[in-house]
């Protein structure tokens, strides 16, 4: 059985690739924190000021985004979980 047109192992490489993908994104956003942060020490002016400000601000909402495409992983591996035992299941009424 499976998730509708996808098998159980198909669901489930996509939620390591979902890890895998947050885990990445997570180490680039620290790179990009890291580089704006030594821009902020050496480039004094107006528009410098404005492209810290608007990284500043869109900040919060990019750090959250790993854990919410991780948080899709974990649903996906629940749903599997829980679909193989129903399966599971119904194999043993039905013999």
């Amino acid at each position: 059985m499976g998730l509708g047109k996808m098998s159980y192992e198909d669901a489930l490489g996509c939620a390591d690739r979902l890890k895998q993908n947050s885990d990445d994104l997570r180490l680039h956003l620290v790179d990009l924190k890291r580089e704006m942060e030594s821009l902020d020490e050496v480039l004094k002016s107006r528009g410098a000021n404005q492209v810290s400000e608007t990284y500043t601000a869109i900040d919060s909402d990019m750090e959250k985004s790993p854990d919410k495409i991780n948080e899709f992983n974990l649903y996906i591996r629940d749903a599997v979980a829980s679909y193989r035992a129903a399966d599971e299941q119904l194999k043993q009424e039905g013999k």
